[in-house]
């Protein structure tokens, strides 16, 4: 068996599809709907779409952890696998993503790139995480990033100019916020699989 085979059955990729699916539809029939945070004088909340892509976001990276990761640190074959899968993973979670929330808007352009500029965003805090801890525990950073924008990214009723997730597309600094972070993330990744692949681990 090939390595790049070994590699994908390894990985359960048919699992990932499946996860992801389940939480666009998730995303399309609730994702309206507000999750509520704080007290009675200081109020917070944001619509479950956001927390569904977060968690979508983690789920693309943690599928990137290896059952051998020995295996994996000696192997460039694999080591371009893995960017593969991350490339196709992203795609298809940005995708789905998307979909779901353009089935659930009237605004059709603007949605679109809003989810774009919010799921990528998602995707390199996952990365971060990934590459700061490890793949299991990439949900960290997408995490303390839901309690950022919930308490900070709407302070006075209207969305913060660097919020991804809320605002506006011409938000420059938002879109700023995204590259820095999927640059961050992905930079940060590719450290971690370059130093596996000279120490073999």
């Amino acid at each position: 068996m090939s390595a790049v085979r070994l590699y994908l059955r390894s990985r359960r990729l048919h699992v990932l599809a499946v996860v992801l699916v389940l939480l666009a539809v998730l995303s399309t029939l609730v994702g309206g709907r507000v999750l509520s945070l704080g007290s009675a004088e200081h109020p917070a909340s944001m619509p479950y779409r956001f927390v569904l892509a977060a968690l979508a976001s983690s789920c693309v990276v943690s599928s990137l952890a290896s059952p051998l990761p020995l295996l994996d640190g000696a192997s460039g074959v694999v080591s371009r696998a893995r960017w593969l899968h991350l490339a196709a993973a992203a795609l298809v979670c940005t995708a789905l993503l998307g979909g779901a929330d353009l089935l659930g808007s009237a605004d059709g352009g603007h949605t679109a790139l809003t989810s774009l500029r919010s799921t990528l965003t998602w995707l390199g805090l996952a990365l971060l995480s990934s590459a700061l801890l490890r793949e299991s525990l990439s949900w960290v950073l997408p995490l303390a990033g839901v309690f950022l924008l919930v308490w900070f990214g709407s302070p006075y009723g209207s969305a913060e100019a660097w919020n991804w997730v809320a605002a506006p597309v011409d938000a420059s600094l938002s879109w700023y916020v995204m590259c820095g972070v999927v640059g961050g993330g992905a930079v940060a990744q590719w450290l971690v699989w370059s130093r596996s692949r000279r120490t073999g681990r």
